[in-house]
Parts: C-alpha cells; sequence; structure tokens
C-alpha cells in the first residue's frame, strides 16, 4: 500500500538578526524553485524582499530585505509549492535574534565583500564573509555576535567552509569591540586551504599584533562536516576544544588573556 501526499508545504519558521536585512525561512520539506526563488511569493513587514534564493538543500530560503529591528516581524508566503504540486499560502510571525553583525576593517576595501549572515533558526547560519584575515595589527573580516559578561562556553559545528583564499576561517571569537584593532581571542578552522587545521589565536594587547596560544595554538586535521569547535572561559583563561561528534572534546590550547569582563561573543 502507499500513501499519497496531498499536504501542502508547511513553513515552520522566520528569523533575522537585529538589524539584519536577511530573513532565513525553513520549510517542512523542500519546495519548488519556481515558488522558493521569485520575491513577489513573500510580503515582510508589507514589503516584498530584493532576493529570494533557495539553498541546495531545498527546504530553506533566504531574503533579502530592508533591515529588521525589534522583536518579531510578519511575514506571508503565497503560492507554497512542494515537489508535487501541493500549494497553499501561509502566514507566520518571524524572529528577530538579539546577535547583530559587524564588518571588521574597511568595507568596499579590505573587506573587498562586506558578505552577509542568515540565521536559520537561533543555532544555525550560513555566513558569507570577505576579508584578508583576523590577525596582525588589525582585522579584516564578517563578526555575527551577542554581548556576554563573564565566563562563558560556547560550542559550534561547522558543517562546510568554501575557500576562496590561503587563509580562510571560519570559527569562534570573542573581542572586546568591533574595532579592527580589538583584543580578541579565537578558535577557528582553516580548510581545504593546504592548512586543514584547527587553530587558536589572540591579540594581547589593543592594536598589537597577533599569535597563536602558547603551547600547541592548532592541530594537524579537520573533520569537516564535523568540524566541532568550542571556546570557553573561566576569568582570564580561555580554552580551546576540537571533536568530531559535540561530545568527547579535546583541549588543544589555552591562553591566559586579562580581558575585560563584557565581551561580543560569536563567530
Amino acid at each position: 500500500s502507499f500513501v499519497i501526499d496531498g499536504t501542502p508545504p508547511v513553513l515552520l519558521a522566520a528569523y533575522a538578526l537585529q538589524g539584519g536585512s536577511r530573513v532565513g525561512l525553513t520549510f517542512n520539506e523542500p519546495v519548488t524553485a519556481s515558488f522558493a526563488t521569485n520575491p513577489a511569493n513573500y510580503s515582510i513587514n508589507g514589503a516584498a524582499p530584493t532576493q529570494a534564493v533557495l539553498l541546495t538543500n531545498g527546504q530553506m530560503v533566504s531574503l533579502t530585505v530592508a533591515s529588521l529591528l525589534g522583536d518579531s516581524f510578519p511575514i506571508s508566503a503565497s503560492n507554497k509549492t512542494d515537489l508535487l504540486g501541493n500549494s497553499n499560502s501561509q502566514s507566520v510571525a518571524g524572529n528577530i535574534l538579539t546577535m547583530q553583525t559587524a564588518v571588521l576593517g574597511t568595507p568596499g576595501s579590505d573587506p573587498l565583500e562586506v558578505g552577509c549572515t542568515t540565521p536559520f533558526d537561533n543555532a544555525t547560519f550560513q555566513d558569507l564573509a570577505g576579508g584578508s584575515s583576523i590577525w596582525g595589527n588589525a582585522d579584516h573580516g564578517r563578526f555575527t555576535y551577542d554581548a556576554r559578561t563573564g565566563n562563558f562556553d560556547i560550542r559550534v559545528r561547522l558543517e562546510g567552509l568554501t575557500k576562496v583564499g590561503s587563509y580562510t576561517q571560519a570559527g569562534l571569537m570573542a573581542r572586546e569591540s568591533t574595532n579592527s584593532n580589538s583584543r580578541y581571542v579565537y578558535v577557528n578552522v582553516e580548510y581545504g586551504t593546504g592548512y586543514n587545521r584547527h587553530i587558536a589565536g589572540f591579540r594581547q594587547s589593543t592594536g598589537g599584533g597577533s599569535d597563536y596560544w602558547p603551547n600547541g595554538g592548532y592541530t594537524n586535521s579537520v573533520a569537516v562536516p564535523n568540524a566541532w569547535m568550542r571556546l570557553r572561559r573561566e576569568g582570564d583563561i580561555f580554552r580551546a576544544f576540537c571533536c568530531t561528534n559535540g561530545q568527547d572534546w579535546i583541549e588543544y590550547a589555552r591562553v591566559t588573556n586579562a580581558m575585560t569582563q563584557a565581551l561580543l561573543v560569536g563567530m
């Protein structure tokens, strides 16, 4: 026996960052490209997005919109259609996270492309970023963050990283400000660059140089799409961990960096 699917797709969630211009939509099943990529099928705060992009999994869509502020926003999706032709319309309340983004460096120069960040829930993000590196005396890249005070323990799984340069990186970072010369600590992954490694870096003084953490600031292998990274603060001590399953953590570096209690923490 078999059951014919006669149920239209459901829009499960819509998310944006604070002040962000991207909205991430998640459907319960793959939807047609003709529906998903037509901006006229969506309305956010009464206006259509300027662009709609269907991700390769067929269930997520990134919309380009006017900057969003507050806690929520109204969104409607018309002509939602799955791969069997089931279709309907739906309105939901989207969520605006407290997280926001900053471009580190000089937008239009370094980074040449400022990029964008699309959240699909409060823990799943797609980042497109430019910039030469988070290194040296000043940083050039993209930072998506929230404010945190005191100790923290954060972790992330890197599902994929597309190489665009010799030092293409992604990971977790804590810094005192969004100024490009701010003190920071990070745990990152360089993947597909010839290095294929977890690395831990820091800047000990504002405007000073960058360095690896003492006593082993990097590892020699990365298991994308299961490249787990973890950054933990205990007072002035920061600890770097990696693993392949989100459970069996290996500490590969630690550093003492007397940073302020209030930090910007993110990726």
